[in-house]
Order: C-alpha cells, then sequence, then structure tokens
C-alpha cells in the first residue's frame, strides 16, 4: 500500500486511513495494558531503582510530564491491579476499556469519558454509575470528543443537582506556598495576592540585577532570569535570618560552622564601623518604588505657559 496512494480511489483511501486510526486505537490500549501491568508491580527508572509510574512512562515513551501522568491515570482506572498484599482491586471503567481493547476509542475519548467519570459525586449509586459509563462510552464510537464532553456534563448535572459548592469570592486573598524536599533539591510552588507579589518583587529585584564582570570575579554573569530570581531568594533569606525580629530558632548565620550570632558578629567589629548594607537596600528599595510609582510634580506655571 505505500506509496500506492494516489492511484486509490477516495472510497478506498478513507477505509485505509479508518483502518489504520483503529490499529492505532488498539494499540494504545495495549500500552494502557502494559502500564497497568507494570504499575501494579512497580516501576523501575533506568538505573533499576523504584521511581513514579508517570516517570517510568516519561523515560520509555520520550513524553512530557502531563500526557504521562494522564496515561497512567487512565491505565489504572481502565484496568484491575492489585495491591502489595495481593489483594484484588477492580477496574473502574470496565466498559471503557472493553472498548478501548476493540480500537473504537481514541485516546481523545477515553480522556473525555475519564474526566467525566471523576466528577460523579461519592454518594452516586453504582447503577448510576455504571449506566453514565455505558452511555458515554456507547456514545464515544459514534461522536466526537468534545461532544463528549458536553453529554457528560448533562450527566454531571442529573446526578448533582446541588452543582458544585459555591466560591466565596468575600474571603480573604489566598496565599499558599507548596514545598517538597525532592533529594538534594526541593521544588517551591504557590501564589501570592497582589500586595504580597508587591512585596516580593521589591524586595528580589534589586538582588535579581546582573552583576558586572568586577563583581563576578572577572567572568559575565550567564546566569537565567529565573537562577538570578532564586539567588536573590537565598540571599533575602540569609539576610533574614541575621535580623533581630526574626524567631529564635532560625536565627542563625548564613554558615553553619560559625557559632557566633549576629549579635556578637556586629559587638566584635571595631569602633567606629558603620554598616552601610542594610542603608544602600533600603535606598534600592525606596528607588525601585519611586520607578514604579512616580510622583506627579507641579511644574512651574511659566512652564505651562500661563497667562496672567
Amino acid at each position: 500500500m505505500d506509496g500506492s496512494w494516489v492511484r486509490m480511489s477516495d472510497q478506498e483511501l478513507t477505509t485505509v486511513l479508518a483502518q489504520l486510526e483503529r490499529e492505532r486505537n488498539i494499540a494504545f490500549g495495549k500500552q494502557l495494558a502494559i502500564i497497568a501491568e507494570m504499575t501494579s508491580r512497580g516501576t523501575t527508572d533506568h538505573r533499576g531503582l523504584g521511581c513514579d509510574p508517570g516517570v517510568w512512562v516519561r523515560q520509555v515513551l520520550r513524553m512530557d510530564c502531563h500526557p504521562a501522568r494522564d496515561l497512567v491515570r487512565h491505565a489504572q482506572a481502565l484496568h484491575p491491579s492489585h495491591t502489595p498484599s495481593g489483594a484484588d482491586i477492580p477496574a473502574a471503567m470496565p466498559v471503557t476499556a472493553a472498548a478501548v481493547q476493540t480500537g473504537a476509542l481514541s485516546p481523545a475519548h477515553v480522556r473525555a469519558i475519564h474526566t467525566i467519570m471523576t466528577k460523579i459525586p461519592l454518594d452516586a449509586r453504582d447503577e448510576d454509575r455504571a449506566n453514565a459509563e455505558t452511555l458515554l462510552t456507547e456514545a464515544a464510537e459514534v461522536i466526537e470528543p468534545g461532544q463528549v464532553t458536553h453529554l457528560g456534563r448533562h450527566i454531571l448535572a442529573r446526578l448533582d443537582h446541588d452543582g458544585p459548592e459555591p466560591k466565596d469570592i468575600d474571603t480573604q486573598p489566598r496565599r499558599y506556598l507548596r514545598i517538597r524536599h525532592r533529594g538534594r533539591y526541593t521544588a517551591v510552588h504557590g501564589e501570592l495576592d497582589a500586595e504580597a507579589a508587591t512585596l516580593l518583587d521589591t524586595v528580589l529585584q534589586p538582588l535579581a540585577k546582573r552583576r558586572s564582570v568586577e563583581a563576578n570575579g572577572g567572568l559575565p554573569d550567564t546566569r537565567d532570569p529565573d537562577e538570578r530570581h532564586a539567588d536573590a531568594l537565598v540571599e533575602a533569606l540569609q539576610l533574614a535570618t541575621t535580623s533581630p525580629d526574626m524567631p529564635t530558632e532560625a536565627r542563625r548565620t548564613s554558615h553553619p560552622h560559625r557559632h557566633r550570632t549576629p549579635g556578637r558578629v556586629r559587638a566584635a567589629q571595631p569602633p567606629g564601623h558603620a554598616d552601610h548594607r542594610h542603608e544602600r537596600r533600603t535606598a534600592t528599595t525606596e528607588s525601585l518604588r519611586r520607578r514604579r510609582h512616580p510622583r506627579r510634580t507641579r511644574r512651574p506655571l511659566r512652564d505651562l505657559g500661563h497667562r496672567r
């Protein structure tokens, strides 16, 4: 067949394209079955060490993080598994799994069905849950994924009459910081409101400037903006630990091997020594505020062409 597309009729090309799509869907179903089996066994990375199933899928299939994790979630929902103790866990979506094995559903259809099924209320009856999966799967065999999502919203509206809980917009601004320690490094993710974000920018921007060649030991500063902001955050934290307003447990110098407290360090400085670091930081912060919010100055009347 390869190389002979030009000699085929429109009907023949349509048939071949549909056949290739079905074969791809069947291969997708086999991938999910393999991922489910490896997940139940325990996945390992290229070094032979245990790792998250999503990481293993990324390494094997050379995928991005989110699509790889989606594959793992689909595989766990469509196929049965067992716990480390040997107890069997039935598949949450057996009807969809059967349709995938025949090649009737594409990855986009599976994603749409799985998304709707995860939103069904926990207190819904098992019969309603099974009927919803059957209805979505049968519809997915003849309609597009977007239409499956639209149908699923109608099903969710019938199963959950109260709807989602209303969001209280009058609550205090949301701030959160998620810290995950991962071996040698730590992942930090969070959100700040406008006031806290302005304060963060005011503190970090003066410290995140690109260093001059002289200040960088005769070498150009090749750090990208993300690296400069990370270094600025660490420097700000080091400066904060020397503040007398910090709690006692966090009040320690940036060098763990030095046992002198910040008060002793200042007391050990020679008489007449002035620490201008705080003055420079204050001046830099104040100048940054003025650049962002310049004060409106009045011009003399003669400059405005005032006429008496």
